[in-house]
């Protein structure tokens, strides 16, 4: 997929495996954090009746939304190898 994007075929192959997901790490990394920070803001307006609810159909949506961008990233990142 980076090679897609413009890199060249000596910088992907020379990028260690790790450093290629990082965008994924981290958008993982901050997902709980904005859940915890939602529970705190929530529980600041308990006083007017505001509750934290995590519906579970967001949460399916988000799993599903990321395992349908890896997915689709799996086309261009064959083509640009090859």
């Amino acid at each position: 997929m980076l090679r897609a994007v413009g890199m060249t075929a000596a910088s992907t192959t020379d990028d260690p495996p790790r450093k290629r997901h990082d965008l994924v790490d981290r958008s993982r990394a901050w997902v709980p954090v904005g859940v915890f920070l939602a529970a705190m803001a929530t529980s600041a307006l308990s006083r007017y009746d505001i509750v934290f609810s995590l519906p579970v159909t967001l949460s399916s949506l988000s799993v599903m939304a990321i395992a349908l961008g890896m997915l689709a990233a799996i086309l261009p990142a064959r083509r640009a190898r090859g």
